[in-house]
C-alpha cells in the first residue's frame, strides 16, 4: 500500500523518475516477476487493456528458448490510487520514440 500511495504522491508531484521506479517496482510485484525477468521485457509488448496490464519477457530463467513468457497484473485494487494506468500513461510519456520502437 505504501508504494502505491508514494507512487500517487510523486506522479501528481511531477517526480517522474521516483514514480517510474516505484511503478517499475509495483509492476514486478503484482505480475510476480523476477526481477532479472522484466530486464527482459520489450517495450512494445507492454500492452494496456481494460482489464489488465499484459507484458511478455521474451527471456527467463527458466525458459530461454525466446518464446516468451506473459505476465498480466489486474486493474483492481483496495486503492483509490489507479497506479496501473497512471504509470503506464507516464512511461509512455516519458520514453523516447526509438525506445517504445524496439531500439533498447
Amino acid at each position: 500500500v505504501y508504494k502505491r500511495q508514494a507512487f500517487g504522491k510523486w506522479a501528481e508531484r511531477g517526480r517522474t523518475n521516483l514514480a517510474l521506479g516505484a511503478w517499475f517496482v509495483l509492476v514486478g510485484t503484482w505480475s510476480s516477476t523476477r526481477f532479472d525477468d522484466l530486464l527482459h521485457v520489450a517495450p512494445h509488448s507492454v500492452v494496456l487493456w481494460d482489464e489488465a496490464l499484459r507484458l511478455t519477457s521474451w527471456r527467463t530463467k527458466t525458459v530461454r528458448s525466446g518464446k516468451g513468457v506473459d505476465y498480466s497484473i489486474p486493474i483492481v485494487g483496495i486503492s483509490d490510487i489507479p497506479w496501473v494506468r497512471m504509470g503506464y500513461k507516464l512511461w509512455h510519456a516519458s520514453a523516447t520514440a526509438s525506445y517504445m520502437g524496439g531500439d533498447f
